[in-house]
């Protein structure tokens, strides 16, 4: 079973974990992660795409490995399935050590099976440095957790003098 897939492109790296990727060890993958994000490409941006890992956690010593490649990788947009999954990442990237600058550049958006809105906010984050809509901007320069699309609840008006919404039948 496939642990790990890279691509290396002209805006970066292009990685996609497969559900194998519990089982190897960190040794196993990491090095070509960092082999293929020091050289292997002309940008530094990395796409990492977790949504196959699945919605157990992952151990901690492959949230570590991952947490440095994000590091290394300075900017980068993680798709994830579930977001205590990104809840998970962004602590480990905080446990680093890492300066809040290096981890203000990472970005993770939950996304289901082909959310092509969350790909696209992903893409737009790494090629044009667009923010995706309604991202948090963290003050402290921690890494945000972001559920995407967000959406918001709708009220309907229930103070007096206020007309009901009529809905069509």
């Amino acid at each position: 079973m496939k642990d790990i897939t890279v691509a290396a492109t002209d805006w970066g790296l292009h990685a996609v974990a497969c559900s194998g990727l519990r089982d190897a060890p960190p040794s196993v993958w990491l090095g070509t992660l960092r082999t293929a994000l020091s050289g292997g490409s002309n940008g530094r941006g990395l796409f990492l795409d977790l949504r196959e890992v699945g919605f157990s956690p992952l151990p901690s010593s492959h949230l570590g490995a991952l947490a440095s490649v994000v590091v290394q990788a300075g900017i980068s947009a993680v798709l994830v399935s579930d977001l205590r999954l990104g809840h998970a990442l962004c602590d480990a990237v905080r446990r680093s050590g890492t300066t809040g600058e290096t981890a203000a550049g990472l970005r993770v958006l939950s996304a289901d099976g082909r959310d092509r809105v969350a790909i696209a906010a992903a893409y737009q984050w790494l090629l044009n440095g667009r923010e995706p809509a309604d991202a948090l901007r963290v003050s402290d320069g921690r890494p945000s957790v972001l559920p995407f699309p967000t959406t918001t609840a709708q009220k309907r008006p229930n103070s007096p003098g206020s007309a009901p919404l009529r809905h069509a039948s």
